[in-house]
C-alpha cells in the first residue's frame, strides 16, 4: 500500500512555479505519478491553484475552466470538503 500525504495548495503550486521548496514538491509529484504515494487535499485546492496561476500569468481561458469545474480531472487525488471548526 502506498503512503498517503495531505497536501495543501502550496505543494501543488510548486509543481508549476519555482518557489522555495519546489524540489521536494516535484519529488512528491514524481512519486505520485509513479503510484508510490497517494495525495489528499481540501476540495477548494483546485480553485486556489487556478487563481494563483492565473494571477502569475501562467494559466488562462480554457485551462482555468478545466481546473475549476466541479469534478476536475485530478486523478487519484482525493478531495475532502472543508468544514471550518465550530
Amino acid at each position: 500500500m502506498a503512503d498517503a500525504y495531505i497536501v495543501d495548495t502550496g505543494v501543488f503550486l510548486r509543481w508549476f512555479v519555482d518557489q522555495p521548496g519546489y524540489e521536494h514538491a516535484r519529488e512528491m509529484q514524481d512519486a505520485f505519478l509513479r503510484g508510490q504515494v497517494m495525495l489528499e487535499t481540501a476540495d477548494f485546492a483546485r480553485i486556489e491553484v487556478a487563481g494563483v496561476l492565473r494571477k502569475k500569468g501562467l494559466l488562462s481561458g480554457r485551462l482555468i475552466a478545466c481546473m475549476t469545474q466541479s469534478s476536475p480531472n485530478w486523478p487519484s487525488i482525493e478531495a475532502f470538503p472543508f468544514s471550518p471548526p465550530t
